[in-house]
């Protein structure tokens, strides 16, 4: 898809990164049943405050 599309790849993804979102809430996953498993990872989901006006 990345390639077909000409969508920028993101680096992270190599790194174990399969769901990517804001530096603070976003960790490296281990379970690849569940991509989103690194999000959030040990904490209630809630805003990180990038998105706060």
């Amino acid at each position: 898809y990345i390639l077909e599309h000409n969508v920028p790849y993101n680096p992270l993804h190599d790194q174990g990164f399969a769901s990517i979102g804001c530096t603070h809430c976003t960790h490296p996953t281990t379970n690849t049943a569940d991509e989103r498993s690194g999000r959030w990872k040990g904490r209630t989901k809630t805003e990180c405050g990038i998105h706060l006006a």
